[in-house]
């Protein structure tokens, strides 16, 4: 019971107190105000100079006399000055008095109702008698968003380049007395540091015109410029606009047929190539110039290993033809690729002649081509009776041939039998026709011609049609005496071959003084007369000769023969075909590759040789001896292999260092042995190298301004290459909304360098607090456990990497930012103040804290002494 007395005591000292610090509220006043804007709800914070008339009604009983209206000073909605009073002689219960008042409203406050606070001066001019609030909305709000525009195509080195700035409000109130500060950011260097604009209308956008200069080493883009405007006593700083730079990185061409299938095959001379390359860059180009380098296997005209083209002045758009020659060694038939260099010379800037260079390539696929022949095996016929007739047919072209279809006919002789069908006859291959025929007896002493066609798909799978027609002498064994032949009836060209002359004696008699004499057109002979003294009774007789001719084709051999028969000298002379055929044996067995296309560069690299045996039949005891050329190096030098097997490919693991970019070539001197002869050749082993990229986004900040939040992040290039013109995509993301693009260009980051990269979000309101947003994730509750005490939300931003590397490719890579987005970034936070002067108040409060602590302290020793008694 006496503690109960002690609190009650202690509770009557200090209401009085703490009532002084309660704002006096008065019953006997009301007030309304409204703005003196039109529409009056159109005032937006940070505003200042605003009419407020306030309508201040007397309710009291009594008329007051010598009353001083005041404004109160409150951080949201303040007076233009504290000295702003009126002072009224007098105040009937129930008048009515309009006041106006010019109020600044609080730049930091969000849009909401606030209480715009009167103190009320009767009977003492230090404590008011009465504060009485009056309500005004603060609804109206500025949005500002801008673009640029240059006359005319950005150069860089340009200096004094006039920039139209536009600038607009979507807001619900007009800017005025804006202040557009002009931050100068690569590649982009304004001269004009800072603008003012009298106002910006929400209805009229405004235009203010800038000067700046470009960097001499900009690059093509659209570049991000910030700029920041003061309005109302506000910054806005994500007031970006986008200039798009001209730049040597965008002159380029693209090949409209960068890959080009043809018949071509080995050893084949000025096969056409024809190429369309058409310039993609936005200037004008003064020269160019174009380097293809041949791989292995093909030459230009001269046997070099590189096509050049150069050429004069094109336009934007333009399609260039390229049309070359190629010469063929021995080639597979396979996918080659061949590196081009192009050298674009650009106008740019002021007039400036800019060389920029390009790496691209082209794909040959070589098919084969496809050349027949057909060659009889036998030259001489009888007459009255059944002969059998070889002819050989040979495909002597680097391609194979499909679905062969034969037919054979004859105007004078009757075909019994032949074979008609061929599955396919591969590129060198020969197949023997065996044809059945019967040749009556009147056509004995003449010639006869049979006529071989065929039907077929060549190499390019292409229906193709071919015919030759084949000659024959038809004899009577009667009328024969000596049948002539030639053992090989084929030989090859380009040198002398050797063969043999078989004179057959159809007689049941010798024959004497045997004189021979050779002639032929394109073919030359060591020796044309030959002499015999006998040949025996259906004896054989040979004879050693050397033919030689320049190319393949079909030739005729006449033979003249004089004898002896019975003491009665007789004569013949006969013509027999000779067939001179290029061998199609590869001049290379053994193929050389490696399983890497594209090298990276300054990386030592695990690579596999592929040796691959073309032929089919074994090497043996093979030795690869390699030898680097310029800045490429290979660990394992030589190689040696016991056996190659038929058409077996086989993986050899090695170490490749590049020291450069761009074509690299490795030498491979080979010895083996073939058929137990030993031989020796060089092959020349291509490839393309670059440097690696290894982007990584290394930071993230985020700045919130209200429902706007921006995300800034650097990222660096950790790898040894260069990423070239490189972009970075922001990816939609459910729950944020880019503001403005959601691409940023970012240019050139070469090795061990780092730049930035920015963009702005609208949160949009989908998503609720203390939830993530993810976008392309299998399990998000993973990623949600990590911010489960996180009051806000977690935006998982996907963002891609497109750029090109070192040789041209364009490389897509992936990654993603992590946003961090607070309550406060969203919602707006509302406070209550209950307040009068500021100081009074203050020393109030000082006081009745002072009074708090001696009650405590004396209620405690009263205790102490009661519990002591």
């Amino acid at each position: 019971m006496k503690r109960l007395s002690l609190l009650l005591v202690l509770f009557l000292l200090i209401s009085p107190l703490l009532s002084l610090a309660l704002p006096t509220t008065s019953t006997n006043f009301s007030a309304t105000a409204q703005w003196e804007v039109t529409p009056p709800y159109n005032v937006a914070p940070g505003e200042t100079l605003v009419p407020a008339q306030v309508t201040l009604t007397y309710n009291g009983e009594f008329t007051l006399y010598n009353v001083i209206i005041k404004p109160y000073n409150f951080p949201a909605i303040s007076p233009f000055t504290s000295n702003t009073t009126y002072e009224i002689s007098k105040i009937e219960p129930g008048q009515q008095l309009s006041l106006v008042f010019l109020v600044n409203i609080s730049p930091s406050i969000p849009l909401g109702v606030y209480n715009f606070y009167i103190s009320i001066y009767n009977s003492s001019i230090v404590f008011p008698d009465c504060v009485v609030s009056a309500q005004l909305p603060v609804l109206g709000y500025v949005n500002l968003y801008a673009t640029a525009q240059a006359s005319g195509i950005l150069f860089p080195g340009e200096r004094d380049v006039p920039i139209d700035i536009t600038i607009y409000d979507t807001g619900s109130v007009s800017a005025t007395d804006v202040t557009l500060f002009l931050n100068s950011s690569y590649p982009i260097q304004f001269v004009t540091k800072e603008v003012k604009v009298p106002e910006i209308s929400t209805t009229t956008p405004a235009t203010v015109q800038v000067l700046a200069n470009v960097y001499s080493n900009a690059t093509v883009g659209t570049y991000q410029l910030k700029l920041t405007a003061l309005v109302f006593g506000t910054l806005y700083k994500s007031l970006n606009v986008s200039v798009s730079i001209n730049s040597n990185q965008t002159v380029e061409g693209k090949l409209l047929n960068p890959s080009v299938i043809d018949d071509i095959g080995s050893y084949q001379d000025n096969v056409p190539i024809n190429l369309q390359l058409e310039y993609t860059g936005p200037v004008e180009i003064n020269s160019y110039s174009i380097i293809i380098t041949l791989p292995q296997g093909f030459t230009n005209e001269s046997g070099g290993n590189e096509i050049i083209i150069n050429g004069g002045s094109v336009q934007p758009n333009e399609i260039i033809p390229l049309t070359f020659s190629l010469n063929t060694k021995n080639i597979n038939l396979t996918s080659y690729t061949f590196p081009i260099k192009i050298i674009w010379n650009a106008v740019e800037g002021e007039g400036e002649i800019v060389s920029v260079v390009q790496y691209i390539s082209f794909t040959l696929i070589a098919m084969g081509n496809n050349e027949i022949q057909i060659t009889p095996l036998t030259s001489i016929l009888y007459s009255n009776s059944i002969n059998n007739v070889t002819i050989l047919l040979t495909n002597q072209g680097s391609g194979n041939i499909y679905n062969v279809t034969l037919s054979v006919s004859s105007p004078q002789a009757s075909i019994l039998s032949y074979k008609s069908q061929i599955p396919e006859i591969k590129a060198g291959q020969s197949v023997s026709i065996p044809i059945e025929l019967f040749i009556p007896e009147a056509l004995q002493g003449n010639s006869l011609s049979i006529t071989i066609s065929l039907n077929y798909l060549n190499s390019m799978y292409e229906e193709s049609q071919y015919s030759q027609e084949l000659g024959f002498y038809v004899a009577s064994k009667n009328y024969v005496p000596i049948l002539i032949s030639l053992n090989p009836p084929i030989l090859s060209p380009g040198e002398f071959q050797s063969t043999q002359l078989i004179l057959q004696n159809t007689l049941n008699t010798t024959l004497y003084n045997v004189s021979i004499s050779l002639s032929s057109q394109g073919i030359y002979l060591n020796n044309t007369v030959f002499e015999i003294h006998t040949i025996s009774p259906h004896g054989n007789y040979t004879v050693p000769i050397e033919l030689f001719s320049s190319s393949p084709g079909t030739y005729t051999l006449t033979v003249s023969v004089s004898y002896f028969d019975s003491l009665v000298q007789n004569s013949e002379e006969l013509n027999i075909p000779i067939y001179f055929s290029q061998l199609n044996a590869p001049s290379v067995p053994i193929l050389l590759t490696l399983n890497y296309t594209v090298l990276t560069y300054d990386i030592l690299q695990n690579a596999k040789l592929l040796i691959t045996n073309t032929l089919n039949e074994p090497i043996y005891n093979v030795t690869i001896s390699l030898s680097s050329q310029g800045e490429i190096y290979v660990n394992n030098t030589i190689i040696t292999l016991p056996e190659l097997k038929p058409l077996e490919t086989l993986s050899i693991p090695i170490k490749v260092y590049v020291g450069t970019t761009g074509i690299v070539s490795i030498s491979a001197s080979m010895s083996y042995y073939i058929s137990g002869q030993q031989k020796e050749s060089e092959e020349l082993i291509n490839s393309l190298a670059a440097g690696s990229v290894d982007l990584v986004v290394t930071s993230v900040t985020t700045l919130n301004v209200g429902t706007i939040i921006s995300v800034t992040g650097t990222i660096y290039n950790f790898g040894t290459g260069s990423a070239n013109g490189l972009t970075v995509i922001a990816e939609p993301t459910r729950g944020l909304q880019v503001v403005g693009q959601n691409t940023y260009y970012v240019g050139n980051l070469g090795p061990d360098t780092s730049s930035t990269f920015t963009f702005a979000f609208r949160i949009l309101n989908v998503t609720a607090f203390n939830r993530t947003a993810f976008n392309g994730f299998s399990d998000p509750s993973s990623f949600t456990r990590s911010f489960a005490n996180f009051t806000g939300r977690v935006f998982l931003v996907p963002i891609e990497f497109v750029y090109t590397n070192d040789i041209g490719q364009v490389i897509h890579t992936y990654s993603n930012i992590t946003i961090h987005v607070t309550n406060s970034s969203e919602a707006f936070t509302t406070l209550t103040f209950h307040s009068t002067t500021t100081h009074g108040r203050f020393f109030t409060l000082i006081g009745i804290l002072i009074l708090v602590v001696i009650v405590i302290v004396v209620v405690v020793l009263v205790l102490r002494r009661r519990r002591k008694e």
